[in-house]
């Protein structure tokens, strides 16, 4: 078992290991429609069941369907998109998924808060599992109608074309909305925020060339916005927006009574398009720099000011053909941790291999089965500092029964 490269790494795997390895688990409660029945208590009560299985600590729920709140919202009541009742009316793959309501149950009024409360009754910390997108998929069903209400902070492309799938963080309004669906999660007493950058919705610095983001560039430096949107200028331009996101959650998680830790889920991944390849992650410098251009986010300078209570390395990309991936994971997971500041470090452990970094694609490349794979993920995490895991996500036969074992037999 390689070590990491950094000592500072290595230095804290010793006080790591003195405490619980958490093992936390992603779950979207909606991929388990096929199995329970969501809509119902019961049906909660199941999906944690299977989760469980996992050995996890915590469980961190998601709280949204893109821009779709899971809970009772008063900022953005789905109700409002409801479509008239047809019966002919089906979802394509499947038609569960076509007439599923998530956001209020039929035996409980708020299915999220009531999965909140199952949790602690078993003694399992709560997360909130907080995604950045708006819209999945570019899928219109998806889309929030609060944006759709109001397109005059939609997003654009410099050709001027907007977007109903998202709007702009240039505005103070767009700003405010979202702290207002802070809020309303907030209220959910959760031990844990987590920000999830992976699911970003297509969002990328390229659709932020609305009309006042590009005439304050041309203030500040006196010339048009570039046509590259990965010009260092823009990236610089549009992170000030991305930082007063991220700061203004901060702020509302410090200002609320529980005070929930903020956890960050590093991604290379941005956009949609933007899906990686094992070529295109040499080192750990590209790395940031595809943090920086796909989502305008200097994590290593918001982690020296200590704006983060935890950080998550979501995606060490792993080449198929490397019989040793563990080595690659473990210098992502040291330059992490040598640059998260005060904040706690967190590995991974996935099936999902949508980031080409999952037990799947591991197993694959060393030639190992995936329950040796998942745990060899877990003991590279610990090795090199890092106070657990995420699994992204439990779905229902997502881990298989033996990866399962593994996991939850690590200690």
């Amino acid at each position: 078992m390689p070590g990491c490269v950094l000592a500072a790494a290595l230095a804290s795997s010793a006080i790591a290991s003195a405490a619980v390895f958490e093992k936390i688990a992603l779950v979207d409660s909606y991929d388990f429609a096929t199995h329970c029945d969501i809509e119902t208590r019961g049906g909660t009560a199941a999906v944690i069941d299977h989760v469980l299985g996992t050995g996890a600590t915590a469980v961190y729920w998601r709280n949204q369907t893109a821009a779709w709140p899971r809970y009772p919202s008063r900022e953005e009541d789905r109700r409002q998109m409801a479509p008239p009742l047809d019966k002919r009316r089906r979802s394509g793959w499947n038609i569960v998924f076509g007439w599923l309501r998530i956001d209020r149950g039929r035996d409980v009024e708020d299915l999220m808060s009531d999965a909140f409360s199952q949790l602690r009754a078993r003694g399992v910390d709560t997360g909130i599992h907080l995604t950045f997108e708006e819209v999945h998929c570019r899928i219109a069903w998806t889309f929030s109608p609060w944006n759709l209400d109001h397109p005059q902070y939609w997003t654009r492309r410099r050709d001027g074309v907007p977007y109903a799938g998202r709007c702009s963080f240039y505005y103070d309004e767009v700003l405010a909305h979202k702290m207002r669906l802070l809020d309303e999660i907030l209220a959910m007493d959760a031990d844990t925020v987590y920000l999830d950058l992976y699911r970003a919705g297509w969002w990328t610095p390229a659709d932020e060339y609305v009309p006042g983001m590009c005439a304050e560039f041309r203030k500040r430096y006196g010339a048009e916005p570039p046509a590259d949107p990965k010009n260092p200028r823009w990236l610089e331009h549009v992170g000030r927006y991305m930082e007063r996101y991220l700061r203004s959650i901060r702020a509302r998680i410090d200002a609320s009574p529980r005070r929930p830790r903020f956890m960050i889920g590093l991604s290379v991944c941005g956009g949609g398009l933007n899906r990686p390849t094992a070529k295109m992650l040499p080192d750990v410098e590209t790395y940031d720099r595809m943090c920086l251009e796909n989502l305008a986010l200097d994590w290593k300078k918001l982690a020296a000011e200590g704006l983060f209570d935890a950080i998550v390395a979501m995606s060490p990309v792993i080449d198929e053909s490397d019989r040793d991936p563990w080595t690659k994971v473990a210098q992502l997971y040291g330059h992490v941790r040598a640059h998260c500041g005060k904040a706690a470090m967190y590995g991974h452990c996935s099936m999902y291999d949508y980031q080409l970094c999952g037990i799947k694609r591991c197993a694959k490349a060393a030639g190992v089965s995936e329950p040796e794979a998942a745990r060899r993920l877990l003991e590279t995490a610990k090795s090199c500092g890092a106070k657990g895991v995420v699994m992204e996500c439990v779905d229902y036969g997502n881990y298989p029964p033996a990866t399962m074992e593994a996991i939850r037999s690590f200690r």
